[in-house]
């Protein structure tokens, strides 16, 4: 019974952390997101040249009326990966709180939270579109999308 309490507490410690962590503008992920490199200090990223250029890319012509699967065709990448970099707000300088819910310490796995129901911080990371560009793009992939979010026109 102690171990389980234990366990429990020390998993909502190192929780906390690194929510406080991620509020404070540190990335609290495995590796960059595609455009970025890791930065001089400890869990910062900045813009990689080349890559980040092929994203403003991807954003433009979906903004012109691209399709998914023609811009996958075009950047020699699979479907998936190119609505993955269109829908993730670390391209507008964004960094969701949480991803996905905490898993028990029983071996729940976690869940991941939808997109629009994510929380956002702003300013974390150098943004490699415009707020208005990467709203307009993510509002063609999530049009009833309920609430304001930080990166939409008002």
């Amino acid at each position: 019974m102690g171990h389980d309490f234990y366990a429990r507490d020390l998993g909502e410690k190192i929780g906390s952390a690194i929510a406080v962590r991620r509020q404070d503008g540190v990335f609290w992920g495995k590796k960059p997101p595609y455009g970025y490199a890791w930065g001089e200090e400890k869990h910062s990223l900045r813009p990689q040249p080349e890559e980040a250029e092929a994203v403003r890319q991807l954003f433009a012509r979906r903004a012109a009326g691209w399709s998914v699967s023609g811009l996958a065709r075009a950047a020699g990448r699979r479907p998936e990966v190119i609505r993955r970099i269109l829908t993730d707000p670390v391209y507008a300088g964004y960094l969701p709180l949480r991803q996905s819910t905490a898993p028990s310490y029983r071996g729940d796995r976690p869940r991941p939270i939808p997109p629009p129901k994510r929380r956002y911080v702003a300013g974390q990371v150098p943004a490699l579109v415009p707020d208005a560009l990467f709203g307009a793009v993510w509002r063609s992939f999530y049009p009833d999308g309920e609430g304001e979010y930080p990166w939409e026109e008002r």
